[in-house]
C-alpha cells in the first residue's frame, strides 16, 4: 500500500532534516577546527609581537650604559605601555621578587613555578585567562642584558578585539548556514512534491477507487522514470483485479447455491445422528442399569450369614468393565472378582457374560473350583472369538465353607490381602491362574490356595482401579498405602472399612478424573 501524501512528505522531510543536521555537524566541526587554528595563530602573532617589543626595548636600555637602571626600567615600561592593548607591564628581580609595575595594585612576586620554568632554553611563557572581567593573554619573558640575567617582565595583553572578531565570525557563519539550509530544504521539498509525491498521490487515489470496487480509467503520469513504470504495472494489475473480481463473484454465487444444498444434507444427517445418539444413549442407560441390577445389593450381602461382607463397583464410564459377585450355594459361599481390559459397553457385556457363566457353573454340586475356572475360560474364549474382539480379563474365584471355615481361591488377579490373627499378608495370585479369554484351554496353569479363617480374620479383594488411581500431580494411590490403611482399620466392620478406604481414595484423587473402574470387596469372619 502506498502511504498517504502527508505521511510520505513528513517522512521525506524528516530524512532531509536529518541529512542537513549531519552536514551542519560536519561543517561546524570543520569550521571550529579552522577557527581554533586561526585563533591559535593570532595568539602566536601576538606573542611574537610582544617578544619583539620587549627585545627592542631591552636593546635600547642596554645602549644607555650610564643611565640609572631603575629609572631607565621605569621609563621603558612607560614607553611600552603606549602600545595598543597592553594593559599592565610588570618587571621582577632575577629571584622573582617584584621590581616595578605600571599598576600599583600589583604587589605579588612572580610565581615560583614560573621562575623554575623560565630558563635559557625556555625564555617565555604564555597563558590566556580572564582578568578583571576581560579575556587577556598573560605573557612572561626572561630578561637578558649583555649575556647577564637581569630579571623577568610580565605583560597583560587585552584580547577583547580578538574576541569580538570571533563572535562576529560565528554570527556571520550561523546566519549564512541557516539561510543555506532553509533554501536547500525548500528546494528539495518542492522537488519531492513535484516529482515524487504528486505521482504517488495519483496512484494512491487510483488504488482507493479499485479498493471500493469501482471501475477505473488507466492512470496517466506526466513523468518518464520508475514511477511511470509503476503506473503501467498498476494499470495491468487493476485490469486483472477487476476481471478476477467478476470471476470470484460468479464462483461465490455458484458455491453459495452448492453450500445451501450441502447445508440441507448436513441438517438431515445431523437429525439422523441426533436420533442415533439418543438411541445409543438409551441403550447405554439400559446396559448400565442392567449391570447395576446384576451386582449384589446391600440387602443381599447382609443376608449372608457365614461372613460379614461389604462390596462396591463404580464404573469410570457409562458401563464398567469390572466384575464382582457374591452368592451362596447349597454347600458354600462364592465370591468372584475380575477386571476386563478396556472400558465401555464391550467390556461391560463381557463382565456380564462372566457373571452369568460363574453362577450357572457353581450352582452344580461337587464341581471343583478349578474346573469351574477352566470352563468359564472356555466359554468366554469362544464368545470373544465370535465378537471379534481382543478383550480379556483377570478373574479370581473364592469359596468359603461355613462348616470347616476353609477358604479356597483360584485364578489370576490382583493380590489378595489377608489379615489373620492381626498379621497382614499380601498373597500373590500370579501362579493361581491365567488371563481369561486369551487361550482356549488354561487347565495346566490353574491352581488353588486353601487356608482357614479364624474369628476376626479379614479378606480384601480389589481391582487395579484403586491402586492405580491418580491425583492431579500424576501420583498413584499405590498398594503400600492401601495395605497400611487396611492394617489400621481391620478391626472395624467390613462396611465401615469400605467407607474408610473409599474416603481416603477420594481424598487422594481430589478433583482429578477417575480413569478406571474401581471395585472393592471385604469379607470378615465374625462368628
Amino acid at each position: 500500500m502506498i502511504p498517504s501524501h502527508n505521511s510520505l512528505r513528513k517522512q521525506l522531510s524528516l530524512i532531509i532534516g536529518l541529512t542537513l543536521l549531519v552536514i551542519a555537524g560536519i561543517y561546524s566541526a570543520v569550521l571550529f577546527s579552522l577557527e581554533h587554528e586561526r585563533n591559535h595563530g593570532n595568539l602566536n602573532q601576538i606573542e611574537i609581537l610582544l617578544r619583539v617589543l620587549v627585545e627592542q626595548r631591552i636593546e635600547e636600555l642596554s645602549n644607555d650604559l650610564f643611565a640609572n637602571y631603575n629609572n631607565a626600567m621605569a621609563l621603558t615600561l612607560e614607553h611600552m605601555r603606549t602600545v595598543d592593548n597592553l594593559l599592565i607591564l610588570t618587571t621582577y628581580q632575577p629571584d622573582g621578587s617584584l621590581f616595578v609595575s605600571t599598576d600599583a595594585s600589583i604587589q605579588k612576586d612572580l610565581a615560583a613555578e614560573w621562575v623554575q620554568q623560565l630558563t635559557d632554553k625556555q625564555s617565555t611563557l604564555t597563558q590566556t585567562m580572564v582578568w578583571r572581567g576581560q579575556e587577556v593573554l598573560m605573557y612572561v619573558q626572561r630578561l637578558e642584558m649583555i649575556g647577564e640575567h637581569i630579571g623577568y617582565i610580565q605583560i597583560i595583553y587585552d584580547l577583547t578585539d580578538q574576541k569580538h572578531q570571533r563572535e562576529l565570525s560565528w554570527a556571520l557563519f550561523v546566519s549564512l548556514f541557516i539561510a543555506t539550509v532553509l533554501i536547500l530544504a525548500l528546494l528539495l521539498n518542492y522537488a519531492l512534491a513535484k516529482l515524487v509525491l504528486a505521482p504517488l498521490n495519483t496512484l494512491r487515489e487510483a488504488m482507493q477507487i479499485v479498493a471500493n470496487e469501482k471501475f477505473i480509467e488507466p492512470v496517466q503520469l506526466n513523468v518518464n522514470n520508475e514511477l511511470k513504470e509503476m503506473a503501467d504495472s498498476f494499470n495491468t494489475m487493476a485490469t486483472a483485479v477487476i476481471h478476477s473480481r467478476y470471476l470470484i463473484e460468479r464462483q461465490v454465487s455458484e458455491r453459495t447455491a452448492q453450500l445451501a444444498e450441502a447445508n440441507q444434507e448436513i441438517r438431515l444427517l445431523n437429525d439422523q445422528l441426533h436420533s442415533e445418539n439418543r438411541r445409543l444413549g438409551s441403550e447405554l442407560s439400559v446396559s448400565r442399569r442392567l449391570q447395576s441390577m446384576l451386582l449384589p445389593s446391600h440387602e443381599e450381602l447382609l443376608d449372608i450369614e457365614p461372613l460379614e461382607i461389604a462390596g462396591m463397583m463404580m464404573p469410570s464410564q457409562e458401563v464398567g468393565g469390572d466384575y464382582y459377585d457374591v452368592f451362596s450355594t447349597e454347600n458354600f459361599l462364592v465370591c468372584g472378582i475380575g477386571d476386563v481390559t478396556g472400558h465401555g459397553l464391550e467390556s461391560g457385556v463381557l463382565a456380564m457374560m462372566v457373571q452369568t457363566a460363574i453362577r450357572a457353573l457353581l450352582t452344580q454340586p461337587d464341581l471343583p473350583l478349578t474346573d469351574c475356572l477352566v470352563a468359564v475360560n472356555q466359554t468366554i474364549f469362544q464368545n470373544v472369538q465370535r465378537l471379534r474382539t481382543d478383550r480379556t480379563l483377570s478373574l479370581l474365584l473364592l469359596t468359603y465353607e461355613p462348616d470347616t471355615y476353609q477358604l479356597t481361591m483360584t485364578g489370576q488377579h490382583e493380590s489378595v490381602v489377608l489379615v489373620r490373627g492381626g498379621e497382614l499378608t499380601c498373597l500373590d495370585t500370579l501362579d493361581l491362574g491365567f488371563p481369561i479369554g486369551l487361550e482356549p484351554n488354561i487347565r495346566d496353569f490353574v491352581h488353588h490356595y486353601r487356608c482357614q479363617l479364624d474369628i476376626d480374620d479379614v479378606v480384601v479383594l480389589y481391582t487395579d482401579g484403586i491402586t492405580e488411581a491418580e491425583n492431579a500431580d500424576g501420583d498413584y494411590y499405590g498398594l503400600p498405602r492401601l495395605l497400611e490403611l487396611i492394617k489400621s482399620v481391620c478391626h472395624e466392620p467390613p462396611l465401615s472399612m469400605k467407607q474408610m478406604i473409599l474416603n481416603d481414595l477420594w481424598g487422594f484423587i481430589g478433583d482429578h478424573t477417575l480413569l478406571d473402574d474401581i471395585t472393592l470387596v471385604i469379607l470378615k469372619r465374625s462368628v
